[in-house]
Order: structure tokens, then sequence, then C-alpha cells
């Protein structure tokens, strides 16, 4: 009786169709899904880029890591561990990028425009800067900035920056006013003015250059007067928050300070 002699059963090397399905379209998914972050949405660029590399590697480890050389798999698991941990990079990131508030640095005389904004005698001020001290631009910058006397209009100093603003309708107090000057004659003359101003203040500036800073001059104008109490606008303390779009995603920003000493400032709730 013969005897049969079991024929050896190799393994075949995986068909192009194989590699494409496997690990070209995980590969085309996290080139679709990298650029996504900085120019379509940021948390679905991230999440994409996640799906893309843990697919990779669970084919990669369970088709071709047992028929590979140990070099060809450690360069390919390093490449897929510097991937992971370049996204985790990418998503926790820290910027540079401050928001300072400042009591006024100086007295501006009546009628001089700062940044759009024509000061008025009645007016007190503050200062707050923003310094991008990143390497890109930031943008969107959007901000409700609160004092604790009615702000009446906000100027920006900026060459390459455009920032505008608005009083914030839920605070909007509208005050009847006159201001009383003399002229050459020594004859007085009283106007009547109407001041629109708000308890809050939205601002947007469009962007802020990298390594470049925008000062913002916040004007805020008197109180209306409350039992006999004389009308006065000067600001104690100010708080702001907002966000603003840098290095691919929105961050946010929330903060306050003391413009004299002893005050007790009120910071935006959560």
């Amino acid at each position: 009786m013969k005897s049969i002699k079991a024929k050896k059963v190799t393994d075949e090397p995986p068909s192009l169709s194989g590699w494409i399905i496997s690990l070209g379209i995980p590969s085309l998914v996290l080139g679709i899904g990298v650029p996504m972050m900085g120019y379509v949405n940021f948390w679905w660029g991230v999440a994409i880029s996640a799906i893309a590399i843990v697919f990779f590697t669970v084919e990669w480890l369970r088709k071709y890591a047992p028929k590979q050389r140990v070099l060809v798999n450690v360069l390919v698991i390093s490449a897929l561990g510097g991937s992971g941990i370049f996204l985790l990079w990418l998503t926790f990131r820290p910027v540079t990028v401050k928001f300072d508030i400042l009591p006024a640095t100086q007295h501006y005389t009546e009628g001089v425009e700062i940044g759009g904004l024509h000061w008025q005698k009645s007016y007190s001020g503050s200062t707050i800067v923003i310094n991008n001290q990143e390497k890109s631009q930031i943008t969107n910058i959007d901000l409700l900035i609160k004092s604790d006397a009615p702000i009446v209009a906000v100027g920006a100093q900026s060459q390459f920056s455009h920032c505008g603003g608005k009083p914030y309708s839920p605070g909007l107090l509208v005050a009847a006013m006159a201001e009383t000057s003399t002229d050459g004659s020594g004859q007085t003359h009283t106007v009547p003015v109407q001041m629109v101003s708000a308890e809050e203040f939205r601002v947007f500036c469009d962007r802020v250059l990298g390594g470049d800073s925008v000062e913002l001059t916040v004007a805020t104008g008197p109180r209306l007067p409350v039992g006999g109490m004389p009308a006065v606008s000067t600001q104690t303390w100010l708080s702001m928050k907002g966000s603003f779009d840098a290095l691919g995603r929105q961050r946010s920003v929330r903060t306050s300070g003391c413009l004299v000493k002893g005050c007790l400032e009120v910071v935006f709730p959560k």
C-alpha cells in the first residue's frame, strides 16, 4: 500500500486588492482627516484620523505582521505610534495668546480719535491688550466685555486687524444727558446728548497676526444719578469672556482684572 504524502500548504502573499482594502483605504482616510483639522472642522478631522490609525494598526497586526520581518514591523508600528502621538499633540497643544486688562495709561483730550473711538470728556477708560505670541495668526476673536460702569464704545488700535463692537442688548442703557461748554466770549452753552451704553459690550476682531498685538480702549460713560448722587464714569474692574480660533480649532478665553486697588471684581459665570 502506497503512502500518500501530505502537501505542504504555504501562505500566499496578500494580493494587491487585499493591500488596497486593508491598508490603502485607511491611509487615504488619514490623508483626508489631517487636512480637515485645519480647513473644515478640527474635531471631525481628529475623529476621522484616529479611526484611520486604529483601523490601519489592527489590520497590520492581524494580517501582515506575522509574515513580515521584525525590522519591518518595528518601522511600521513606530510610524503608527508616531502618527498617534502627533495627533494627540495637535489636539491638546496650548497656544501663547495673552489677554491683559490694564488701567488707562494716559488722559485723552476731548475729540481725539482712538481707533475709531471719539473721546468725550465725560468718558473714563481702560485698556485690553491682545498679544499673539504665536508665529501664526489667530482669527475670529469674539469677546463679551463687562464693567461696573456703562460701556459706551470700544476703540481698536492696530495696523492689520479690523475690529468692531456694539452694546450688548440685554444690558442696554439709554441716557438723556446734557453737556455744558463755554465759548470764547464767556457764554455758557448747554447741549442735550443721548448716550447709548451697556453693562456688557461685544467686540469682534477678524485677526491678530503672529507676533502682533491689538490694543482695545474701553470707554465708559457716566452712570445714571441715583438718590441725588452725581453721575460718575470711573471703572473699578473689567471682565471678559469669549473665543478665538488658533492652530486649527476654537479656543476659549475668560479673564478679569481690577483697575483700582481693593476692587471687588465680577467674573463672568461659566
